[in-house]
């Protein structure tokens, strides 16, 4: 959200195809799930690297695995071109014109903007916190990042099986109210109570996108589904920018 309503395109996602209704906060939930694992290696081995062999050679390693990852996108194999019938800009304005008008879309911007407006740089608060202030190594840090993650995938996981009868309003509700409570442990003068409510609030993250996935997946027609999500991405990556700003100004 920082929500990490920063979703994939809409075509690599499993519930953008599926069939049965009922099925799709299941697709979501275990999308979400399977992506945060894979994300928890990363910050425990990136701090058990900068731990063995230092910032330069770390930058190098780093370096190294971008140009891997850049040769195996080279590597997969061509789609084909999708046919555009329209210029970008006058796509854009159709995409919020109809972004406008769908009952209650523009609402659901709002609030996950202003989340992402308090809450973007939190992990970015939490890197600087424990390494600056708290004065830990920079592998107790990763582990902390990398169990972040973890929370936020466990929390995706739940997202498909807790409150599944509740409407997906209510739901969007509650996973807001996990992740104020959550915040509220941030404030305590422990560590241990801070990384508690980190992972906590990464979970409720987690499970938030899930559900705010599935309305949005049942809410916005399918014609106009890749432009109204392009304008709603407009919206809440521009509030987790500027949280980073006043993050970074303090």
């Amino acid at each position: 959200m920082r929500n990490r309503d920063l979703q994939p395109d809409e075509r690599l996602q499993p519930a953008a195809h599926a069939r049965a209704e009922d099925r799709v906060t299941e697709a979501y939930s275990r999308f979400g799930a399977a992506t945060e694992l894979a994300r928890c290696a990363g910050p425990a081995v990136a701090g058990v690297v900068l731990a063995a062999v230092g910032g330069y050679w770390a930058l190098w390693i780093d370096a190294a695995t971008f140009l891997l990852t850049a040769l195996v996108a080279l590597a997969l194999p061509r789609g084909e071109k999708p046919v555009v019938e329209r210029g970008f800009l006058r796509m854009q304005a159709e995409g919020f014109r109809s972004f406008r008008r769908i009952k209650g879309v523009p609402r659901l911007t709002l609030v996950l903007s202003v989340y992402n407006l308090g809450a973007g740089a939190v992990p970015t608060v939490i890197l600087v916190l424990a390494a600056g202030t708290w004065g830990w190594s920079s592998g107790w840090v990763g582990v902390v990042l990398a169990t972040g993650a973890a929370g936020s995938a466990l929390g995706s996981w739940l997202g498909g099986r807790v409150w599944a009868d509740a409407p997906s309003e209510r739901r969007i509700g509650l996973w807001f109210a996990v992740c104020a409570v959550a915040c509220v442990a941030l404030l305590a003068p422990w560590e241990a109570v801070v990384v508690l409510g980190f992972c906590a609030l990464m979970a409720g993250e987690g499970g938030m996108n899930v559900t705010t996935s599935e309305y949005r997946f049942r809410a916005i027609p399918e014609k106009v589904s890749g432009r109204v999500n392009a304008v709603m991405r407009a919206f809440i990556l521009g509030g987790a920018a500027l949280s980073s700003c006043s993050s970074a100004g303090r």
